[in-house]
């Protein structure tokens, strides 16, 4: 049998409508929220997406807030703001491993939190 095709339709929005929606969405896919809210009944017959699984949401917990209150990401961080405030005077490699550091920390919190359904703020 034939696979009927999947319709594709295109929305333009708003900057303040897209934030809008992107806020109302939380963490469901722009995509389903918005077929959710057009079809009501219709999209909950549709197979529902799971979210990648995570088999120890305790662990990632643990490890995002151990990594919170590491002293040595706390020493990066106050480094850095002692460096852009002119406290501190350091050399060209010394402020590109600061930046590699800060912002490998970073991506580390942010999939953490991602992994674990966690809104940064």
């Amino acid at each position: 049998m034939p696979r009927r095709p999947d319709h594709r339709i295109t929305i333009r929005f708003t900057p303040e409508e897209y934030a809008l929606i992107t806020v109302k969405a939380g963490t469901e896919p722009l995509a389903s929220f918005i077929r959710t809210q057009a079809l009501e009944r219709a999209s909950a017959a549709r197979k529902a997406r799971t979210p990648a699984p995570v088999k120890d949401h305790t662990a990632l917990a643990q490890v995002l807030a151990k990594l919170g209150s590491c002293a040595h990401v706390q020493d990066i961080r106050a480094t850095a703001a002692a460096r852009e405030t002119g406290i501190v005077s350091t050399d060209t490699e010394i402020d590109a491993c600061l930046y590699v550091a800060a912002a490998d920390i970073a991506e580390i919190k942010r999939l953490l939190m991602r992994a674990l359904g966690v809104a940064e703020r």
